[in-house]
Formats: structure tokens, C-alpha cells, sequence
């Protein structure tokens, strides 16, 4: 598990970032609800987070905003940081081993890291998900649902398809970051935070 990040069971102690003032809050996720305190609970797939952090994609700056500030969780667990870690590394990022390590420790300090190695025998079933055609995005899918996420962003035309089979079986959408960011601006109970964060 990367440094800053302790969890016992399912409470992890997560580094949330609110006007560049970094604090450590506790946060308990036995409770698998697409919000927790009001805040969306998200998974990105590794090409959003590439969006997020390596290229700076301004479609996708208002996300990154809404997590710094505290108004959103985006999730990860050792299967999808490692996939980060490694992709990180490949030739056609060109990326040298300090913005790697810059890009890892962004990584850490911006999500909330959910390991279910205490829920129930059975709790979440893999099989009850549709199975994506990519085996290696398989793990996106199993993670939103087991930490109940509100929706997977993805860009992955192969994951998005799953979308509607996912929301019947599993109680989450397979959405383009841009997409979410659109539905939460048009929510009237999220304007306040949108605006805050900047979108």
C-alpha cells in the first residue's frame, strides 16, 4: 500500500486535499453508498487518470479541482495502482523516473485507497458484472462496485458499452468523465461546490 495511506479493514486513512491545506481524515466505507457525506464516490480508469494528472486536460480540470477540494472521492486499490505505476513507466510517456514518482505521489495523495479484504465471503460477487472485452479493465468494473461507487469514468468505448448492464446489475454508470462533470452542473443541489471547484 503507498505511504500515507493505513487501512484496517475497510477505514483508511485518506490525505484530503481543501485549498492547498492538507489534512488527514478518516473515512469509513462499510457503508457502500454512492456518496459518503454527500460526496460522489468515483472510479477512473488509468486513461483518466492520465488525463488528470500527466496531460492536464482542461475537459477534465473541473475533477480534478472537485477532489483536491474534498467534494468527491475518486477510488483506487493496489490492482489499479499498480496498473498506474507500471503504465507510468511506459516508453511513449517519456516520462524520466522524478515526474514518475512526482505523478505516483499525486496519485496517492488525490484518492482514497479502498481494499475490501474484510467484506463477507460472497458480499460483492464478480460474476453478477458483465465482463469486459479487455480482460486488464476487468478490475475497474469489480472495484466501482464493490466500494459502491456512483459511476466508472472512462473513455474506453469497450467499458462504455457495459453502461446500461452495469447500472441494471450492479447500481453503477460507465460515463466519460465530461459526461458526470455535465450531470453534476445540471444537479441543483451541487452548484455551490461546482462553482466553488471552478467548473
Amino acid at each position: 500500500m503507498s505511504e500515507g495511506f493505513v487501512s484496517v479493514g475497510c477505514r483508511t486513512t485518506i490525505p484530503i486535499f481543501a485549498k492547498k491545506r492538507c489534512q488527514a481524515e478518516v473515512c469509513d466505507m462499510d457503508d457502500h453508498r454512492h456518496t459518503q457525506h454527500d460526496r460522489p464516490v468515483l472510479v477512473p480508469d488509468t486513461n483518466v487518470w492520465l488525463d488528470l494528472l500527466c496531460f492536464r486536460d482542461r475537459t477534465v480540470e473541473p475533477l480534478r479541482l472537485l477532489a483536491m477540494s474534498g467534494a468527491l472521492r475518486l477510488v483506487i486499490n493496489s490492482r489499479t495502482r499498480d496498473e498506474w505505476r507500471r503504465v507510468l513507466g511506459y516508453p511513449q510517456l517519456a516520462l524520466d523516473a522524478d515526474r514518475q514518482q512526482r505523478l505516483l505521489d499525486e496519485y496517492a495523495g488525490m484518492a482514497t485507497s479502498f481494499e475490501a479484504t474484510s467484506l463477507p465471503a460472497g458480499a460483492f460477487d464478480g460474476s453478477v458484472l458483465p465482463r469486459c472485452k479487455d480482460p486488464d479493465d476487468q478490475m475497474f468494473l469489480e472495484l466501482a462496485r464493490a466500494c459502491g461507487a456512483e459511476a466508472l469514468l472512462t473513455r474506453d468505448n469497450a467499458l462504455l458499452m457495459l453502461d446500461r448492464r452495469c447500472r441494471r446489475v450492479a447500481g453503477f454508470a460507465v460515463l466519460p468523465p465530461t459526461t458526470w462533470l455535465r450531470g453534476k452542473l445540471e444537479r441543483p443541489d451541487s452548484g455551490s461546490r461546482a462553482i466553488d471547484a471552478g467548473i
